[in-house]
């Protein structure tokens, strides 16, 4: 299982579909989602036990709180550049290794 935790509640349903799991080629993998804790816990349990190897936790970046603040600041921050704009539609990657038992 994975876990990630939050200092404060995300959108319980951009959770849903704003993380995915996937392995070192971009291969998603199956397995179950639980949100908990007031939306401020999202664990992750794969359909077949772990390998070992290189993951990457994906978070879209339309991932929001629920006031609207995105990974790149606040909803009501300043307008952004071109430049800003075009790094906020790409994921962002959380790396991790699953190592052999």
């Amino acid at each position: 299982m994975i876990e990630l935790n939050f200092p404060s509640p995300l959108d319980w349903a951009q959770l849903w579909r704003g993380i995915a799991v996937v392995a070192g080629r971009g291969q998603p993998i199956g397995g179950r989602i639980d949100i908990d804790r007031g939306e401020t816990r999202w664990r992750f349990t794969p359909d077949a036990p772990w390998r070992a190897g290189a993951y990457d936790a994906r978070v879209s970046p339309g991932l929001e709180d629920a006031c609207g603040n995105t990974l790149y600041g606040p909803f009501d921050g300043p307008f952004r550049s071109a430049d800003d704009i075009a790094l906020e539609t790409a994921d962002r990657s959380m790396p991790f290794e699953v190592k052999a038992p």
